[in-house]
C-alpha cells in the first residue's frame, strides 16, 4: 500500500480546494461559483478518496465543516452556536430517501417540507423579546447580522404567544431568510434603469442584502423568514417532542404557517414528497428540494450527527428538466455549411441533473418572434440529450438583440435569405475559404452520424485548417491519400518499423498519433453511403434528409462523385421533397461554383466511390411497405438511424417532419413536443395518421425476417 501516493495527495488536496473556495463564494461572498449539483459531485469524488485512503482525511477540511471559515468581508462579529447548525445530505432519487428512512427504527414518523433557497439564520429570543440573530456561518459559529434582521418587517420582535413564553425564558428559532421571485424582479428593473449590478437568483440577492450596512436599504426590501426549528437551550423538554407540534407554536406566536407535512408512515414518505415538489412549482419563493426530518426531538438526539450532515434528516433534489434564468449575452455561431446561428449564454441553472448555461436560439425570426432581450428573464428547457431551448419569455425587459453584419470567423459581408414559405430570416457566410466553416465542417464529418472518421475531431480539424494542410473537402482527402502513400512507402521500406517512422514524421509537424486511425478510417469512408457524403459536402440548407431523397432521385453510383455538380444542378429543375425556391436556387448556386466542381473532381481522384444505400431486407421477403412514410421521435433501443434504414429496405420513405404526406407516426420514449403537437394538430384537421410505437416496429421488423435491438424477437450479443 503506498501511503504517500502524490497523485492521490494532489488530488485530495485540488478538490479540497475547488470545495473551499466554492464554500467561501456562497456563503460569505454571496456570489456562488458553481451549482449545488456540481458541488455534491466533486465532494463525492472527495469523500471517495479519504474512504479508500483514512490516513489522508485531515487534508480533507470541506468534509469536516458546514459554510466557510473564511471571516466575513464585511466585518461582521462572529458569535459560537449553542448547537452546531449542519449541513443536509442531498439524495437525488426517492429509492434513496426510502431505503435512508427504512434505516431508522420502526415507527419513526417524518416531517416533510419545502427545502427553501435561501440563508440559513437563527434568532434568538429572551423574555419574548428578540436579542440576536446569526448566520449559519461554518455550522459551529455564525456572524451576528442583529442590526440587519432588526430593519425586516417580517421577523417579529416579540413573540406574544404565552404557552411558548411559559416553557423558558429563552427561545431560539432557526429558519430560511428568503425573498419572492417579484421582488427580485422588482429590485432588478430598477437596477437595470439605474445602470447597477443585478442579481441572477433570490438567494444571492437575500445574502447580498444582510450583509448590507445601510439599514435603510435592509428594510426598503421584502425579505421573509420561514422557521424550520425552534427549541430552548435552558429546558428544551418542556417543549413538545413532535417538531411537527413545535412549528404549530410558532404560526401562533406570529411567524408564517408551516408548509410541512406529517407522515405518520414511511409507506407514504414520496405522496409527500410530490406534494411538497408540487407546493415548491407553484410557490413564488424559491425551493431546490424537499426536506425530510426525523419528527421526534429525543430520537434526533439519539440519532445524533456527524462531522457535517445530521443523521436525521435528509434532502431530496429532483432533477428538473426545466427552470427560469436571464439572458447575458448572444454569441452568432458558425456552422459547417456557413450559417450564422445564435446561441444564448444564460446565468447557470441546473437542469436534469446538470449545470447550464447555453441555450438554442433556432434563429433572429425566432428571436423577434419570442421578444427576447438581452437580460430578459426566460424558462428554459432540457430534454434527454436535446440540446437546451428557451421555451419562454418570462420578463422581456432588457436590450434588444442586433444580428451581426460580418462574419465572426472572416468578417465577409453576410448574405440574407427568407424562405418565402416560413418567412424565417437566416444569415450565411459564403466564403468558400472561411475558416470557421471549414473547420466545423470537417469536425461534422467526422462525427459518427456522417462519414464517422476517427481522430477527425476539433482539434485535428483546427489544425488541419489552420495550418493550411486542407482548405475543403477535397483537399482534405487529397491530404489523405498523399499521408497514406507515405505510409505505404515506409512500411514497405520498413516493415513494422515503418508506421513508427511516419508517426514520428508526422508528430515533428504537431500531430498526434490519432492521425493513423484518421488515415484509415478516412479509406473506409470513401464508400460511405451517398445520402452521407451529400451531407458532407457542407451544402447550404442540405443535410442527409434532403441527400437521401436526392441519392435516391438522381440514381447516383458510385462513379457518380465527378458528374456530381452537373447532377444536382439537374436536380432542381425535378420536383423534389423538402426542396423549395430558396433550397433550389442554393443548390443550383452550389452547383455551378468551379470550386465545387473542383472539390468532386478532387474527391473522386481521391478515390471516393459512394456506394447506394445497402439493402438490410431478409433473402426473398422483397418490400412489404411499399406505400408507408414515416417519421420517428423519441429513443428506442435502437438507434433511430439504423431502424430507419431497415425500415427504407422494406420500401418505406422517411420523412424529416410531420405532416399530412405520413402514414406513420412512431412514437418512442420522450418524443418531440413539437412533432407530437403538430400530429395532433393534424388528426384534429382530419388527417390519417396512423400512430404506433415500439410494438409495431417489432413486429414489423420480425415479420421481414429484420430484429430491432431490445426486442424480444432478438437476442443481443454481450
Amino acid at each position: 500500500m503506498d501511503f504517500d501516493n502524490p497523485q492521490t495527495i494532489a488530488s485530495i488536496r485540488d478538490l479540497n480546494d475547488q470545495l473551499e473556495k466554492a464554500r467561501n463564494a456562497y456563503y460569505v461572498l454571496a456570489a456562488p461559483i458553481m451549482t449545488d449539483a456540481e458541488y455534491d459531485v466533486l465532494e463525492g469524488r472527495l469523500r471517495g478518496l479519504i474512504k479508500a485512503n483514512p490516513w489522508l482525511a485531515n487534508m480533507a477540511t470541506a468534509l469536516m465543516t458546514v459554510g466557510s471559515d473564511l471571516t466575513a468581508t464585511n466585518g461582521l462579529p462572529r458569535v459560537k452556536h449553542i448547537r452546531p447548525m449542519l449541513s443536509i445530505e442531498n439524495q437525488y432519487k426517492k429509492d434513496d430517501v426510502l431505503a435512508w428512512a427504512l434505516s431508522l427504527p420502526k415507527g419513526t414518523t417524518f416531517d416533510v417540507e419545502p427545502k427553501r433557497d435561501g440563508t440559513s439564520n437563527e434568532n434568538r429570543y429572551l423574555n419574548g423579546q428578540l436579542k440576536a440573530s446569526l448566520t449559519r456561518g461554518k455550522g459551529d459559529e455564525g456572524e451576528d447580522q442583529t442590526a440587519q434582521v432588526k430593519a425586516l418587517q417580517s421577523i417579529p420582535q416579540f413573540l406574544v404567544h404565552a404557552p411558548l413564553l411559559d416553557v423558558a425564558p429563552d427561545i431560539n428559532i432557526r429558519g430560511e431568510l428568503v425573498m419572492r421571485d417579484g421582488e427580485l424582479d422588482r429590485l432588478n428593473k430598477e437596477a437595470a434603469k439605474n445602470g447597477t449590478k443585478t442579481y441572477a437568483s433570490t438567494r444571492n440577492l437575500t445574502a447580498g442584502t444582510m450583509k448590507q450596512k445601510d439599514l435603510s436599504v435592509v428594510a426598503s426590501r421584502e425579505i421573509l423568514f420561514m422557521p424550520w426549528d425552534v427549541y430552548s437551550p435552558s429546558n428544551d423538554a418542556g417543549l413538545p417532542d413532535s417538531n411537527f407540534e413545535r412549528m404549530r407554536l410558532l404560526e401562533q406566536a406570529g411567524f408564517p404557517k408551516y408548509d410541512g407535512i406529517h407522515v405518520t408512515n414511511s409507506d407514504n414518505l414520496v405522496k409527500a414528497i410530490d406534494d411538497i415538489l408540487a407546493l415548491n412549482a407553484k410557490s413564488e419563493i424559491r425551493a431546490d428540494g424537499v426536506v425530510i426530518k426525523v419528527d421526534s426531538h429525543k430520537l434526533r438526539q439519539q440519532l445524533g450527527v456527524e462531522s457535517k450532515f445530521t443523521n436525521w434528516m435528509t434532502c431530496f433534489k429532483p432533477q428538473s428538466a426545466s427552470g427560469t434564468t436571464y439572458l447575458r449575452e448572444i454569441i452568432w455561431q458558425m456552422g459547417r455549411t456557413g450559417k450564422i446561428s445564435p446561441v444564448a449564454i444564460c446565468d447557470p441553472v441546473v437542469l436534469a441533473g446538470a449545470s447550464v448555461t447555453r441555450a438554442s436560439l433556432n434563429n433572429e425570426t425566432w428571436i423577434a418572434t419570442m421578444g427576447l432581450t438581452i437580460g430578459s428573464k426566460v424558462e428554459m428547457l432540457r430534454s434527454g440529450d436535446v440540446i437546451p431551448q428557451i421555451v419562454k419569455v418570462l420578463d422581456d425587459t432588457g436590450t434588444p438583440i442586433v444580428p451581426p453584419t460580418f462574419c465572426p470567423e472572416c468578417n465577409s459581408k453576410l448574405v440574407i435569405y427568407t424562405e418565402a414559405k416560413s418567412g424565417i430570416t437566416t444569415r450565411w457566410c459564403e466564403n468558400d475559404f472561411c475558416p470557421g466553416r471549414v473547420r466545423d465542417l470537417f469536425t461534422f464529418i467526422g462525427s459518427r452520424d456522417v462519414l464517422e472518421i476517427d481522430g477527425l475531431a476539433d482539434d485535428m480539424s483546427t489544425k488541419l485548417v489552420k495550418e493550411n494542410y486542407a482548405r475543403n473537402v477535397g483537399e482534405l482527402f487529397t491530404f489523405q491519400t498523399e499521408a497514406l502513400a507515405a505510409l505505404n512507402q515506409l512500411s514497405d521500406k520498413y516493415g513494422e518499423a515503418g508506421e513508427d517512422k511516419f508517426a514520428m514524421a508526422m508528430a515533428k509537424k504537431g500531430f498526434s498519433i490519432t492521425i493513423l486511425k484518421m488515415l484509415r478510417s478516412m479509406e473506409t469512408a470513401k464508400k460511405a453511403n451517398w445520402d452521407k457524403w451529400i451531407a458532407a459536402l457542407g451544402i447550404p440548407f442540405v443535410g442527409r434528409t434532403l441527400g437521401k431523397v436526392l441519392a435516391k432521385q438522381l440514381q447516383l453510383t458510385p462513379d457518380d462523385m465527378v458528374n456530381l455538380p452537373a447532377k444536382l444542378e439537374a436536380a432542381v429543375a425535378m420536383k423534389v421533397e423538402n426542396m423549395g425556391d430558396v433550397k433550389g436556387d442554393i443548390l443550383r448556386k452550389w452547383a455551378l461554383d468551379p470550386v465545387n466542381r473542383g472539390i468532386c473532381k478532387a474527391l473522386f481522384d481521391a478515390g471516393v466511390r459512394p456506394v447506394s444505400l445497402v439493402s438490410q431486407v431478409a433473402a426473398g421477403v422483397g418490400q412489404p411497405l411499399v406505400g408507408v412514410s414515416f417519421i420517428i421521435t423519441g429513443e428506442f433501443d435502437e438507434d433511430r438511424e439504423e431502424l430507419t434504414k431497415k425500415l427504407e429496405s422494406l420500401g418505406a420513405v422517411s420523412k424529416s417532419s410531420v405532416s399530412k404526406n405520413c402514414t406513420h407516426f412512431i412514437v418512442g420514449e420522450s418524443a418531440g413536443k413539437s412533432k407530437l403537437a403538430k400530429y395532433d394538430e393534424l388528426v384534429a384537421k382530419g388527417c390519417k395518421i396512423e400512430k404506433v410505437g415500439k410494438d409495431w416496429l417489432v413486429k414489423t421488423l420480425s415479420d421481414a425476417g429484420l430484429e430491432m435491438k431490445g426486442s424480444n424477437f432478438a437476442v443481443e450479443e454481450a
